[in-house]
């Protein structure tokens, strides 16, 4: 009963085996099986389509033929301290692909034991994150530059609730970042703008952009400066509207310069108006000088 126990389980046993060598053979991400010596001795296809290795140049070859210039002794070490003392080990790896270009690679390496508790081999798991590392330096340089800017910026979702803004923003209306972090930005508009910037709004969900448009905002405490709005619709992958992207300038400076210049024309005119009524007034005053004159000659 035991053999055809077993020999009935067999078909099941590889059944399950060779689904596991498939699942394993077909992962998106590098899987590499070596010894204790750390010679290669397994590796699934992403391994090649990641490094561009085939199996047959890695094979008993050891993992350090893509090391790269990046990663130091000292992390190495540490990294075969830990697997060989019998623990997981996760971190980063710069490694170099056949082809010469620099592939970041997130690794968890562990050990495999054997029946007698010993360690047998070591398997690594690593993820090509090149792109995500990419993205994220991408946005690290956004932020700074967003963060840096001297306007206010924010970034708001499609009905105007802030997701992010600069801290530029924060102090042209004299809230802290925090608390305007998911509030709505019509909150920083005054009453006298309110209308105006409802119509701007449906105009910019329509068109995905508007014209730099003039504002009055509103601070904390009551006051209020005019601002030169730009906003923009940010689309998704799939083109679809997603965020609002807004700049917010205070003018107030500007606005008082053309007030200023606006009085001193005011005032201009107004001295056009007396100096050219005195002009008028002399030539009148001549003209009937000459006329009287020209009267007692001819007489």
């Amino acid at each position: 009963l035991n053999t055809l126990s077993l020999h009935d389980a067999l078909p099941i046993y590889q059944k399950t085996v060779n689904q596991l060598s498939q699942i394993v053979n077909q992962s998106p991400v590098s899987i590499i099986m070596t010894d204790l010596d750390g010679n290669i001795q397994y590796a699934n296809k992403a391994t090649s389509q990641n490094l561009g290795y085939s199996f047959e140049e890695i094979k008993d070859q050891n993992p350090r033929i893509w090391k790269s210039e990046h990663t130091t002794i000292e992390e190495y070490k540490e990294m075969w301290d830990t697997v060989l003392g019998g623990d997981k080990w996760q971190g980063e790896f710069l490694n170099v692909r056949k082809d010469g270009r620099l592939v970041c690679e997130s690794s968890t390496i562990f050990p495999i034991f054997d029946g007698d508790g010993n360690i047998s081999n070591l398997v690594a798991i690593q993820e090509d994150i090149s792109e995500r590392k990419k993205a994220e330096s991408e946005l690290r340089l956004f932020q700074t530059v967003f963060d840096n800017a001297v306007n206010g910026r924010l970034i708001t979702d499609l009905n105007g609730k802030i997701i992010y803004c600069n801290e530029f923003y924060a102090d042209l209306h004299g809230i802290d970042k925090e608390v305007l972090i998911g509030t709505d930005c019509v909150q920083q508009i005054s009453d006298v703008s309110l209308p105006q910037y409802q119509i701007v709004q449906r105009k910019l969900i329509q068109n995905l952009t508007i014209p730099s448009t003039e504002l009055e905002h509103k601070r904390k405490d009551g006051s209020t400066f005019p601002a030169l709005v730009n906003a923009s619709v940010i689309l998704d992958e799939k083109g679809e509207s997603k965020y609002i992207s807004i700049t917010v300038l205070d003018i107030s400076d500007r606005k008082q310069i053309e007030n200023e210049i606006i009085e001193l024309n005011l005032s201009l005119e107004e001295k056009v108006k007396d100096r050219t009524k005195e002009l008028e007034n002399a030539i009148g005053r001549l003209e009937t000088f000459f006329n009287v004159s020209l009267d007692i000659l001819v007489s």
